[in-house]
């Protein structure tokens, strides 16, 4: 009887590429392969790069440097060909495959017998956590934190490493793609433009979850908010369909941009009172309308942190947790100090301040003068003593420069 063949299958992205992840592995064991942990032993290897910022751009590289060395066939996927192909092909000059072309996986295997069509989206995260440096270095820091000075409830409750390896969510995927402009990301070269799956078939994938017994559901996709439009439908019909279900479960939705959230706050308010919903992301990226114009990015201020208070008032369950993008191009200091001020108006339950990272062929690029780095670090360190003083719990992840913090859980 001949031998299986090996497959090991890792990614340093997302959910949704983590997603892809686990739906690729299944994929190729529905065709015969048998999934190993060892690149070394692999006769396949496939590697879903993240390209968001530049940190994770050398990460991926560095990645693709060590696999390339094994014996296996390589195939690297994910973001990073379409948003740095140039620096992948200075180093690897085999096969690669972006995001948005993940579909035509079967021209590469036209071996396989079961095409990629007919495997059923993924709802859980692949387990490659020891194989992610960037994740497993920010989960030692964490432990140690939490030895050291003891504040587990908001690094194990509200950290996405907690999300997505303690509590192991039932993950559905909406929808692929965005509709936003942002002048600072260069993903949706790699995601391409909305593509939502119907309403019905994310209900059959939540039923299916809640009876496995499952109790905590992620949604999530490329651009959560913008759910349906290419459809006829709208992300609160989604949720409406959802959250009237009964049952004991919790939804947790990533990546909630303001617009949405200010567009549909009236529909909102009125699902949110049913409490299902217990955790939002909230990409606020500034505080400044004139940043936000210069993102691209909704610029109301004033009414998305009205909307976000008045999202809380009606779930006594909501945990808000925000993104601030710190140094972006032009940004005084003036006007680091009043985002700092504005994220506490706000009152999120924690967060994560990232500093800008100027993307090669993102229109930000372009936007003159930068921040210089030095002034970049100096507004982190300013930033966390600055949310102690509010009394957050902060972790400066200063190897990877950036902040998450959160308010102590009783």
């Amino acid at each position: 009887m001949a031998l299986k063949k090996k497959i090991y299958v890792t990614t340093n992205g997302c959910e949704m590429r983590s997603l892809e992840a686990t739906k690729i592995s299944n994929y190729f064991l529905k065709n015969g392969y048998e999934l190993t942990d060892k690149p070394q032993r692999a006769d396949l290897i496939i590697f879903l790069t993240c390209g968001v910022v530049e940190r994770n751009v050398k990460d991926s590289l560095k990645k693709i440097n060590e696999l390339k060395k094994y014996p296996g066939r390589f195939v690297v996927m994910g973001c990073l060909p379409a948003t740095n192909k140039e620096e992948i092909l200075k180093i690897f000059n085999g096969e690669i495959l972006s995001t948005q072309d993940l579909n035509y996986i079967d021209n590469l295997f036209p071996e396989n017998k079961i095409k990629f069509n007919e495997i059923e989206d993924a709802t859980t995260l692949i387990k490659d956590f020891k194989q992610n440096p960037t994740k497993l270095y920010i989960y030692n820091r964490l432990k140690e934190i939490i030895k050291n000075y003891g504040y587990r409830n908001f690094f194990t409750k509200y950290s996405i490493l907690y999300h997505q390896y303690v509590k192991k969510p039932y993950v559905i995927k909406i929808s692929n793609g965005c509709l936003g402009d942002c002048t600072f990301c260069v993903v949706k070269k790699a995601v391409g433009e909305l593509k939502s799956k119907p309403i019905d078939k994310c209900k059959k994938e939540f039923m299916k979850g809640l009876n496995q017994g499952n109790k905590y559901v992620l949604i999530t996709g490329d651009d959560t908010g913008s759910y349906g439009l290419d459809i006829d439908k709208t992300f609160p019909e989604l949720l409406d369909n959802l959250t009237e279900i009964p049952g004991d479960y919790e939804i947790f939705i990533r990546g909630l941009r303001p617009k949405w959230i200010s567009k549909y706050i009236d529909e909102l308010q009125e699902i949110f009172k049913r409490n299902k919903i217990t955790r939002i992301d909230v990409p606020i990226q500034s505080g400044s309308s004139r940043i936000l114009k210069l993102m691209h990015r909704y610029s109301d201020t004033e009414k998305i942190k009205k909307d976000l208070n008045k999202l809380k008032k009606n779930s006594s369950k909501l945990k808000i947790v925000i993104h601030y993008m710190l140094g972006f191009p032009t940004e005084t200091r003036e006007e680091f100090f009043e985002n700092l001020d504005y994220i506490v108006d706000i009152k999120p339950n924690s967060g994560t301040i990232l500093p800008f990272s100027a993307m090669p062929h993102t229109k930000s690029e372009k936007i003159e003068p930068k921040v210089s780095k030095r002034e970049i670090n100096y507004r982190l360190n300013y930033a966390a003593k600055f949310l102690k003083k509010e009394k957050y719990k902060v972790s400066y992840i200063r190897k990877m420069s950036f902040i998450s913090y959160g308010k102590k859980q009783n």
